[in-house]
């Protein structure tokens, strides 16, 4: 094409044509361009100081003429719902959970850990941190149970692998933040964290602050972040999680009942907002440099059920709720042969105490026709519970695992010298809750207790029985700790299959006596543990 010839757009074709310039048409249009220059360069200087300054444009932006029409612009992106979309979004979360691990592969149940994670997609999902010593080091491969980010953003398991200098950098960019630190100091905390890396072999040292140093690995949205120890099953978060309540505490503490006040180290959840973010940062030993180097170094091997419990406990400003119904575990006062507990896709159970008439003991325990679907959340508290005020007792010695000086109690008073009575027949001693905050009075430190009514037991066919009718009665909890059967006999634990639990499967735990996985939906016994003498 002869070099005089340029494109013009054609605003009623919408094609493009040539024309050739003439020496009139040259003249107008260095005019008109001097004329819309100049209009510019007054209107900018006439603007007023406070007025929008535009920004520089970026290499992706473009300069549009708007006094000529646009040219046929190409078709939209395809609807979220087309097969050609690129991968879906990862879904808000309400609760995230930050597990992190250095090491092998631990146990078969880890399988199922994750498994019960998934189970609670979207509501929750788990951020799997993992350590490697360097660059030459691989961390734990999980990549059958967890997607990475970037392969699959609707997958409510994410897979982060970062190295001990990365793990531990990660720690000095959040202090330092809060410290101010110099560039020389920033170095001096960077490795004062590698030197006591053996120190924190159970990564409990700064546990408290977890969600907020690896926030960037969160969902935005998420409200609530957590921990969890790796020899657990999570139950139903959609009907156990105390959802209406929530939002009026900085602390969830699920647990047992006990007079003892402390965070569980197996399981605990902290509000991702600033004011409660602040609250943490008040804990002495970490509020500068200074107390970081020369004090928190002598910190409990199990930091959460020690010093930062007696820091959260004690301090009036951080509100904290305590749920006895959330930890599916034998109790100590409960374990016999035929104790058993459930994990399920649908839930975590356990066999009630005041199940009657007893069921015979493993091996001869029958299947249970366990809910085939998590079942309907209960409000955290009812119109007939009761609150009253009660003091603390701080640092002393009742022959507990951690430091006496870490210790907190509450003395907690006959419930019928409050006048609150069992209730009706089968409804048991009422269910103790304790917290400070959420609108109710305390004492001198702020803390309260509630009574409130057991929850209802689930009532299930014991599949097989003769009649047909015979029923066993179920707690249900928020999750499983599988502590006394790693600890107690660590043979039978070993032995479960490193598999998922199929949706129609749960897996039976009968204290130290051994294990099952059932089939429900066909009635029939799936594996069974080695029977020992």
């Amino acid at each position: 094409m002869d070099a005089n010839l340029v494109q013009q757009l054609s605003a009623d074709s919408g094609c493009m044509r040539p024309i050739r310039l003439t020496p009139r048409l040259v003249l107008l249009a260095c005019l008109c361009t001097f004329v819309l220059v100049s209009t510019s360069f007054f209107s900018l200087q006439a603007r007023p100081p406070d007025a929008f300054e535009p920004q520089a444009l970026s290499a992706a932006e473009t300069i549009v003429d708007t006094d000529v029409s646009p040219p046929s612009l190409p078709p939209p992106p395809p609807p979220p719902s087309s097969p050609l979309t690129s991968l879906p979004q990862r879904i808000a979360p309400r609760i995230s959970v930050v597990a992190i691990w250095e090491g092998s592969f631990p146990f078969p149940a880890l399988v199922n850990f994750f498994a019960s994670f998934r189970a609670n997609a979207p509501t929750v999902e788990l951020v799997w941190i993992g350590i490697r010593k360097d660059e030459q080091d691989a961390c734990l491969d999980i990549g059958q149970y967890a997607t990475l980010e970037h392969e699959d953003p609707s997958s409510n398991i994410v897979f982060r692998c970062l190295t001990r200098l990365e793990y531990w950098t990660a720690h000095r960019e959040y202090f330092c933040r809060q410290w101010k630190c110099s560039a020389e100091e920033r170095q001096e905390v960077l490795d004062v964290f590698m030197e006591r890396n053996d120190m924190d072999r159970n990564k409990s040292l700064y546990r408290i602050w977890r969600g907020y140093i690896f926030r960037d690995f969160l969902h935005s949205e998420t409200q609530w972040w957590g921990w969890a120890d790796v020899d657990t099953f999570m139950g139903s978060f959609q009907s156990q999680f105390p959802w209406d309540v929530a939002s009026d505490y900085d602390v969830i503490i699920p647990a047992h009942t006990d007079s003892m006040l402390y965070l569980r180290g197996h399981l605990g959840f902290i509000q991702t907002r600033a004011e409660t973010e602040f609250r943490m940062n008040l804990y002495d030993n970490m509020r500068s440099m200074d107390g970081f180097i020369h004090r928190h170094k002598d910190a409990y091997w199990c930091a959460e059920e020690a010093e930062f419990s007696a820091f959260v406990i004690r301090t009036p400003s951080i509100s904290f709720l305590t749920l006895p119904y959330h930890l599916v575990e034998l109790g100590f006062d409960a374990r016999s042969p035929a104790t058993a507990l459930f994990a399920s896709p649908s839930g975590a159970y356990a066999l009630s105490p005041s199940h009657s008439p007893p069921l015979p003991a493993f091996p001869d325990f029958p299947l249970l026709a366990l809910p085939s679907a998590p079942s309907s959340f209960v409000p955290t508290f009812s119109a007939a519970g009761a609150t009253h005020p009660v003091d603390l007792v701080t640092g002393v010695d009742r022959d507990k695992w951690v430091p006496a000086e870490t210790t907190t109690f509450y003395e907690p008073p006959p419930a019928d010298e409050l006048g609150w009575a069992a209730g009706e027949e089968g409804e048991g001693e009422p269910v103790r809750i304790v917290g400070r905050g959420g609108g109710f009075e305390g004492g001198r430190e702020g803390v309260w207790e509630r009574f409130e009514r057991a929850r209802p037991e689930l009532r299930v066919r014991v599949l097989g029985a003769a009649d047909g009718e015979v029923r066993a009665s179920l707690t249900e909890g928020l999750y499983i700790h599988w502590m006394e059967h790693k600890y107690e006999h660590r043979p039978t634990f070993d032995s479960i299959p490193a598999r998922p639990l199929l949706p129609s499967e749960a897996l039976a735990a009968y204290y130290t006596d051994g294990m099952e996985i059932w089939n429900i939906d066909r009635g029939e016994l799936v594996w069974r543990s080695v029977l020992l003498d």
